[in-house]
Order: C-alpha cells, then sequence, then structure tokens
C-alpha cells in the first residue's frame, strides 16, 4: 500500500479540530505539574528562566552560606566562627608582658563586654580566666552566645594568659579582643618560646 505524499484539505481541517479539542486539555495537564512528577536531578540551569529566582527561593542554610562575612558585615545571628592562634619567638627577659590582637573575620551581631573573652577551663595553672560556659575543646572550639572562648592547645614558659575584650567599645564593636601573657619568670634571655590555640565567638 502507498502512502498519499500530498497533503489535502481534509487532513489540514483534521489536524485543526483535533488541535482544538485537545488544547484546553493540555493546558490543564501543563497546569496540575507537581515537583513529584519530575524526575529528580533531570532540570538544568537552562530549564530555569533568567532572574526568576530570588533569594526566598533558597533555603536559609544556603542563604547564610552566601552570606558576605567581610570586616563590614555583622556576622549572622547564631552563626559560629572559629579561628586560631599561634606565637612562636624568643625571650628577651624573664617576666615580659605580651599582647597580641586577635580579629573576628566579621563584625560581631552586638558588642560584646571586655569580660566576654575567656579561656576554657583546661586544667593548666597558665591560663587564669577559666570560663566553665566554654565547653569545647582546642580542636573543636564552641562558644555560648555573645561570648568568645579560647583553647589553649599548649604554651612553653608560658604564664598568667588570659583573653581581653579590646579597650573600647567602639573596637569591640568591630571584633577586636587580645591575647595576654607574661614569660615565666624562670625564663632567660634567648629561650625560645610558643603559645598557641584556638578561639570561638558565636553571635546572640
Amino acid at each position: 500500500m502507498k502512502i498519499r505524499r500530498h497533503i489535502t484539505y481534509a487532513n489540514v481541517v483534521a489536524t485543526i479540530c483535533l488541535l482544538i479539542v485537545a488544547g484546553p486539555s493540555i493546558s490543564w495537564a501543563a497546569g496540575q505539574l507537581r515537583s513529584a512528577d519530575i524526575q529528580d536531578g533531570s532540570l538544568t540551569g537552562q530549564d530555569v528562566k533568567n532572574g526568576s529566582l530570588s533569594a526566598r527561593d533558597l533555603s536559609r542554610s544556603t542563604r547564610r552560606a552566601l552570606t558576605d562575612t567581610s570586616p563590614w558585615e555583622k556576622i549572622p545571628k547564631g552563626t559560629l566562627v572559629t579561628g586560631a592562634f599561634n606565637y612562636a619567638y624568643t625571650v628577651r627577659g624573664g617576666g615580659d608582658i605580651h599582647v597580641e590582637p586577635i580579629q573576628l573575620p566579621a563584625r560581631p551581631s552586638r558588642t560584646f563586654p571586655v569580660s566576654a573573652v575567656n579561656f576554657a577551663p583546661d586544667g593548666n595553672s597558665s591560663t587564669i580566666d577559666d570560663d566553665a560556659s566554654c565547653t569545647g575543646t582546642f580542636a573543636r572550639p564552641t562558644a555560648p552566645a555573645g561570648k568568645i572562648c579560647l583553647y589553649l592547645g599548649a604554651e612553653l614558659a608560658s604564664d598568667q594568659i588570659q583573653g581581653v575584650g579590646a579597650e573600647f567599645a567602639s573596637m569591640r564593636a568591630k571584633g577586636l579582643f587580645n591575647l595576654f601573657w607574661n614569660d615565666d619568670s624562670g625564663s632567660i634571655a634567648g629561650q625560645s618560646n610558643e603559645i598557641y590555640g584556638s578561639w570561638a565567638y558565636r553571635a546572640p
């Protein structure tokens, strides 16, 4: 049997009628599509209209991950930030006092008081401001809301180690705090000394 090669008037009319009848059904079906009707992983960036997504279409965790935490931005509420410190040097003479500033990676959500910066209890008599609310470790630092907790990793010939917020509120508002310590009174000039640890801050 041979298939006719030419489109007849009847073919055209029949096709148009079919589209007119089926049209509403096709539109209805498209309007009823749900996420369960789409295979996971099948959509790509080409399937999403440019500029059609907003921040509200993203999960809270994704929005936090995309938050700019430059020194000019505030750390989002509830966010935990951590860091480390390490100072190695040659002792000039026994009993020298050292002050080293430490800067949060961004502005705290609110200005913390001077007393909010403390070491965790570590059994080391060299740290003198142990705070029981600092419950992390050197390897896993953490802090309660509004506090900066420091965790001593190790020290050589150091004494009277403590953490203190910067003197002026305007400096603390920018996330600045200080690490204080003395060289052990038994230290001698030319001796190597080192102190290192970690810290954590959680935005209230």
